[in-house]
């Protein structure tokens, strides 16, 4: 069972430079199932892509792992994932060890079809359950509901590299459901991409143009998150963004800064809580 279509093309090349990251001595994530997930990737697709976008996803993938591991420890036990791709982390997160946690991952169906093939042969560390659906299908929290989730206590939801590719009235339907269905105390977080004109490197505008050119073009940009994501009724805002201080690692090719680089494309990375 194979893609041919970029979206999903795309989740296998992120897991590919995952299992890539994972290899060096230095990795700033270990993914042992990236592997396996990245079989299939498109080499082509990657190789034009380059080095900018690996780093980028494995920065983006650190954070999103060291965000998701306080929620953990912090005691929430209601993870969902909204476009889960080829994401592993409910089989390698050490606080899912010997927890009570319900980790639900939503996806179309032949994505999640396609990982539970690549990873049949392996545990999750907590309870897991796949929805496979469009995320913006009504009904998608009635069927969260029919497997347990509940809306009385505290989610966190998880959206990674899925808004890039939706339209802006799309992404607030999305973030609205998320406010109006979870309850309080509730956390979010996602990644959204700036709508610069300029870029630290030009592979950075590159890439939204050989996307654009695979068919999946980036249609969704964000150059105000804070207010943004305020105007939707969430609090809590926290932001960071490629290439912050916090967000280097010295992997990329401009200087670590504090604040967002003005008129530069970048990638944001956005926590929110339902209050």
């Amino acid at each position: 069972m194979t893609f041919d279509k970029t979206v999903s093309s795309m989740s296998i090349v992120n897991a590919s430079a995952r299992a890539r990251e994972s290899r060096r001595r230095d990795c700033l994530i270990s993914d042992p199932y990236a592997e396996k997930l990245s079989v299939d990737v498109d080499h082509d697709l990657l190789s034009k892509l380059g080095d900018i976008f690996v780093e980028t996803v494995v920065i983006t993938s650190r954070f999103f792992d060291d965000a998701i591991s306080v929620f953990l420890s912090e005691g929430v036990t209601q993870v969902v994932v909204l476009g889960a791709g080829m994401d592993s982390r409910p089989y390698r997160l050490k606080e899912l060890r010997n927890s009570s946690v319900k980790w639900i991952e939503v996806d179309f169906k032949p994505v999640l079809d396609y990982k539970e093939e690549k990873l049949s042969g392996d545990v999750p560390l907590c309870t897991l359950h796949r929805i496979g659906t469009n995320i913006l299908k009504p009904g998608m929290f009635d069927a969260l509901a029919g497997i347990g989730w509940s809306n009385s206590i505290p989610t966190l939801w998880v959206i990674e590299g899925v808004f890039h590719y939706l339209a802006e009235d799309q992404v607030r339907t999305v973030l609205l459901g998320i406010r109006e269905n979870s309850a309080s105390g509730s956390g979010i977080l996602f990644s959204a991409v700036s709508d610069g004109s300029l870029s630290h490197t030009n592979k950075l505008l590159e890439t939204r143009d050989l996307l654009r050119s695979r068919g999946s073009p980036m249609t969704f940009f964000l150059n105000s998150p804070k207010e943004f994501v305020a105007s939707l009724g969430f609090s809590g805002i926290d932001i960071k963004f490629l290439g912050h201080s916090d967000l280097h690692f010295g992997r990329l090719p401009w200087p670590p800064s504090e604040v967002p680089p003005a008129g530069f494309t970048t990638q944001w990375y956005i926590k929110a809580f339902v209050p």
